[in-house]
């Protein structure tokens, strides 16, 4: 038999080179310098929307997890007639100074620290008309140091502390200029009968932690005495998603209008952290 013949029509001589060849060469820097600089063009373009992206996220499921916190407050109250009990201060203990939780026993979980509660408020005892006023409204028992079962739960009442509003409350700590308002008021003139005209002090405003570990499971309906369960559960409260886990732990600030005059405190919104608010 004989041997097929090939022909190869390709030129092999000039200047020619075939694709073998050519790969074999490989690049040449600056078709690499090239190459980089467009994936460099395409990483500056796309990362920032994945940013974006990712911020939105945090907001929606920040809005959504303050929104859950708030419709369960505002709902155990509207099935039991009461706010749910042991909610925490965000202190360590029931001392004449307040400390911020996760200063001693309480280190396994990441502190509440002085920059995101305990320099907007002033640590008070509170009257026996306070404490009755909180009382009223359902809240028998509020909590320090840890959370869940590793708080220590105190019964409301005259020499309690808690934590009172005394000045502007920021939406984030790290933002001086930003205001947290309810209904357009400060949480400030909330302390006044009226907060649009401030003109006379009828009451305190208490900001009490809502937490996705708080212990409202084992809460009553307005009282101590296990015969009194509530009749709804509290399922979607805390874990905001800007608050970064391990360095802070994850809450909402529930604001009630407790009164001087033994009058049931009422529950003026509530607020992330870290930003913005919800009216009940």
């Amino acid at each position: 038999m004989n041997n097929a013949q090939i022909h190869d029509p390709t030129p092999t001589s000039g200047k020619t080179i075939s694709l073998a060849r050519r790969a074999a060469a490989g690049f040449s820097l600056i078709e690499i310098m090239i190459v980089v600089i467009i994936l460099g063009a395409l990483v500056g373009i796309i990362i920032p929307q994945f940013n974006q992206s990712e911020s939105e996220a945090k907001d929606v499921g920040c809005d959504a997890s303050n929104y859950g916190t708030l419709r369960q407050i505002s709902n155990s109250r509207s099935i039991n007639g009461v706010y749910p009990s042991r909610l925490h201060t965000g202190f360590e203990a029931d001392a004449a100074t307040g400390a911020p939780m996760g200063t001693s026993d309480c280190s396994k979980l990441a502190p509440v620290t002085a920059t995101n509660l305990v320099y907007k408020s002033t640590w008070v005892a509170l009257t026996a008309d306070q404490a009755a006023s909180l009382k009223a409204a359902g809240i028998v028992n509020i909590a320090y140091g840890g959370f869940g079962i590793d708080a220590g739960f105190v019964e409301t009442a005259s020499g309690v502390h808690v934590a009172s509003v005394t000045s502007t409350w920021l939406e984030d700590h790290d933002d001086t200029t930003t205001e947290v308002t309810i209904n357009g008021a400060d949480l400030t003139d909330y302390r006044y009968d009226d907060p649009y005209t401030s003109t006379t002090v009828d009451g305190i405003v208490v900001p009490l932690i809502a937490a996705p570990t708080s212990d409202f499971e084992n809460d009553y309906h307005g009282s101590t005495d296990s015969k009194y369960p509530s009749k709804i559960s509290i399922a979607q409260v805390g874990a905001c998603p800007w608050v970064e886990k391990g360095t802070e732990f994850p809450f909402y600030v529930c604001f009630f209008k407790v009164f001087n005059d033994g009058t049931p405190a009422k529950m003026i919104g509530t607020a992330c952290p870290e930003c913005g608010s919800l009216n009940p």
